[in-house]
């Protein structure tokens, strides 16, 4: 804990940050300090009533801290310089003492805590009915914000963006010095449409309100429709379109959804649209997708308060993904003709009509005229399809001419003639034509020279001889010649 102990101790333009935990005390002795920032504690443990006034070095800071007092409103905030200057804290500040705003601007984040159903430990000096926040989450329109620097009966009338509008309070003209009358009945709604004061008033302290002629003049509060963002990356009320990534299928259909996010209070609503398409049909990442045809849907009062100023898009982004395909080379034997000859393919899973492997961008099917052996070396360029690639081999065989069927090599069969008898003898007389029917009947005869005698007197062998020999017995009585090449004669 830092307790002053002296009236503006601390220089003027220092960086004052207070730590979670730790505390400020300026102990009724005003003090000046450049900024303020931390999550910590800032209070005045004395009894009078005492200004922080913080600013001067003109940056931005964000307090996550509480401000509060022995007594509430012995502790008064006053901010000077050209920055912002942000409360978000999640616990509550416990004073009431003046917040002026001197210079820059003054946030109030409400990011971090519930939905507050005032904002009674805050008084604003400021003539304006305009404040700007940092966020408007736990903020309603209808809510009540008192304190000392607002009017009475003050209502947020509307929410644009970060700047909530108060309804403008009765203002009191006439009355004499150190008197006073406290007017109530100024307007006050929570749904769009128009309000009408139904002002009355009392005497304040020391006031007589006989010494008074009083009129009033009554205005009317009008509460428009809060206009939906729609930009994902802002905070407050808005709409957030989200699509599906899909698979390549030929065509820009898009699903997907619209959420209403962040509605005020415990509003809830929901959206719709007529179609959704991508910006083209092509697979890739991060692809634009537009919703077309965007409403709002539910509950009429709640659907009144809400507007979509216009806007009957909304975009986003999704992924296309490559469809799969398959592409089989065939593996083929091809005879030699002398032309190019290409290997086949088959394809499945391409989406579209026409030439399947056209349609894919495939190359490295086999195309040879020559004699070979060749291996396909499949590649496909189309980035809508991840293809699976399968190779084959592909071969080309020589041409061999076709030879005529050769006759069966028929041997003749062997004759066995001697003289002197011996396996089935044939007797034939020397120099006389054997009968046909000896030699089967082919027409073919043997004849034997005469035996001429050898030096030791006997008789020798006599060469034979197949011939052709006419034939007596052809049934047409024409001759028949044999065919002597049939025989091996021995």
């Amino acid at each position: 804990k830092l307790q002053a102990g002296i009236g503006s101790v601390i220089p003027q333009r220092s960086a004052v940050t207070i730590a979670a935990g730790a505390t400020l005390d300026i102990n009724n002795l005003g003090q000046t300090v450049g900024s303020l920032a931390g999550a910590g504690t800032v209070t005045n443990s004395g009894g009078t009533a005492t200004t922080l006034t913080f600013g001067r070095d003109d940056t931005s800071t964000t307090f996550s801290g509480v401000f509060n007092a022995a007594t509430a409103a012995n502790l008064a905030l006053t901010k000077l310089g050209a920055g912002v200057f942000t409360i978000n804290s999640s616990s509550d500040s416990l004073f009431t003492g003046a917040l002026t705003l001197n210079g820059g601007t003054f946030a109030l984040d409400f990011a971090n805590v519930a939905a507050p159903a005032s904002l009674t430990t805050t008084a604003i000096s400021t003539a304006s009915t305009n404040i700007t926040v940092a966020s408007t989450a736990g903020l309603a329109v209808g809510r009540l914000v008192t304190g000392t620097g607002i009017a009475a009966n003050s209502y947020i009338t509307a929410i644009n963006g970060n700047i909530i509008t108060l309804n403008a309070a009765a203002t009191v003209s006439g009355m004499i010095a150190g008197e006073s009358l406290v007017v109530s009945g100024t307007s006050s709604g929570k749904n769009v449409g128009s309000y009408t004061d139904n002002l009355t008033a009392v005497a304040g302290p020391s006031t007589l309100l006989a010494n008074y002629d009083v009129s009033f003049s009554h205005g009317t509060m009008t509460i428009t429709p809060y206009q939906l963002s729609v930009d994902p990356n802002t905070s407050g009320p808005r709409m957030v379109a989200t699509a599906n990534n899909k698979v390549y299928d030929t065509n820009t259909l898009a699903t997907g959804v619209i959420a209403v996010r962040d509605l005020l209070g415990t509003d809830a609503l929901t959206a719709s649209a007529t179609s959704a398409a991508f910006d083209n049909k092509n697979a890739g990442p991060g692809k634009t997708v537009t919703f077309t045809g965007v409403a709002l849907a539910g509950d009429p009062t709640t659907l009144a308060n809400y507007s979509l100023g216009g806007v009957g898009s909304l975009t986003t982004t999704a992924t296309i993904t490559p469809a799969p395909a398959t592409v089989t080379a065939i593996a083929e034997t091809k005879v030699f003709n002398g032309l190019l000859q290409t290997q086949s393919a088959t394809v499945s899973g391409y989406l579209e009509g026409g030439n399947s492997l056209t349609g894919l961008a495939i190359s490295g099917l086999v195309s040879q005229s020559g004699v070979g052996a060749y291996q396909s070396n499949l590649t496909s360029s189309n980035p809508n399809y991840r293809v699976t690639l399968i190779n084959a081999p592909f071969t080309i065989v020589p041409n061999t001419p076709a030879v005529p069927e050769t006759p069966p090599n028929i041997l003749p069969p062997l004759l066995p003639f001697n003289h002197g008898g011996g396996v089935n003898p044939v007797s034939i007389e020397p120099g006389a034509p054997a009968g046909l029917s000896d030699l089967r009947g082919d027409g073919v005869g043997v004849s034997a020279p005469a035996a001429s005698a050898d030096a030791g007197g006997s008789g020798g062998a006599s060469p034979l001889a197949a011939e052709r020999s006419p034939s007596p017995s052809g049934t047409d009585g024409s001759q028949q010649t044999g065919n002597v090449r049939n025989y091996d004669l021995t």
